[in-house]
């Protein structure tokens, strides 16, 4: 996952677009703040932000995504959301999106007018609705991938999703 990101933030993200990376399972955290990416090494630098560690902000392997955008709301999009496209990779644990929990995003995505687009790296893709209907409102996509396909088919899927989801900011500029 890591090294997808790393390539998204380097080769695929157009220069001056504007990115900030968010880390999380129970808890989250802002690894790199909102930059503009107005070189090849402010590409780095924030490609270089992403945990090479899944476990960076503790052992567990629940995720809470809306624990994410909340975050990424508060400290990362403060005064600016609207127009704020959230990208979200998760393993896709049921634990990771509830009822509730997605109740919260959208009221989120309606209230500051982000989208939200999902990458979920699952075996289990029956919260996938969940997912779905996040994206449908808020004009995101979601994509599943099989974390048991050959490690380099996940990392060319993953380029790929994240390429389709960031060609739709792309298309509308």
């Amino acid at each position: 996952i890591r090294k997808a990101v790393q390539n998204l933030v380097r080769y695929e993200l157009p220069d001056e677009a504007n990115v900030a990376i968010v880390t999380f399972n129970s808890e989250a955290r802002v690894e790199s703040q909102l930059v503009t990416l107005t070189s090849d090494s402010a590409k780095s630098r924030v490609a270089d932000t992403i945990p090479d560690s899944v476990n960076k902000l503790g052992q567990t392997a629940q995720g809470c995504v809306s624990c994410a955008v909340q975050v990424a709301v508060d400290q990362v999009l403060s005064g600016k959301e609207s127009g704020g496209h959230l990208i979200v990779i998760t393993s896709g644990d049921k634990r990771s999106m509830s009822l509730s929990r997605m109740e919260n995003i959208k009221t989120m995505i309606d209230t500051f007018g982000i989208r939200m687009s999902s990458v979920m790296l699952t075996n289990d893709s029956s919260i996938q609705p969940l997912y779905d209907l996040v994206s449908q409102k808020s004009g995101g996509k979601t994509f599943v991938l099989n974390k048991y396909l050959p490690t380099m088919s996940v990392y060319a899927h993953l380029i790929e999703d994240l390429r389709n989801i960031i060609a739709m900011d792309n298309n509308e500029s």
